[in-house]
């Protein structure tokens, strides 16, 4: 139910889909704070970005059992935090198939993709050029 919420809110762009995330993680009752803007990614950026924020959002509404996310942007690195149950001492699946697609379309786009515990617990998936 939470892949096709967030897939009928499939967006154009990056500006379109923080838009529908932020509908998304609203509408579960979930915080939900932006730092910086889009504008920080090139558009080549933005492309890429917004397919990890699509999927770090349906990460955090399938997986998290967070109260608040956070999305921040600034030149060449997109941050998604969330303050649920975080990964532990294992790493995300590199076999699950969101996982396995993130890493994917950052490699293609030249980025690095890390997904770790967020600084004050929870999740951090981060992109960087």
């Amino acid at each position: 139910g939470v892949r096709s919420t967030v897939t009928g809110l499939r967006a154009s762009g990056l500006a379109e889909q923080l838009g529908a995330s932020r509908a998304a993680i609203e509408l579960a009752g979930l915080e939900f704070e932006v730092d910086g803007g889009v504008e920080a990614m090139s558009p080549a950026q933005s492309l890429t970005a917004s397919w990890i924020l699509r999927e770090a959002t349906t990460n955090i509404l399938r997986h998290a059992a967070a109260s608040k996310a956070r999305v921040a942007f600034t030149p060449g690195t997109m941050l998604v935090d969330d303050n649920g149950v975080g990964i532990g001492d294992r790493p995300p699946s590199p076999s699950s198939n969101g996982m396995r697609s993130m890493v994917e379309r950052a490699s293609a786009a030249g980025a690095t993709l890390t997904v770790g515990e967020a600084p004050h617990g929870g999740t951090r998936v981060q992109l960087q050029w």
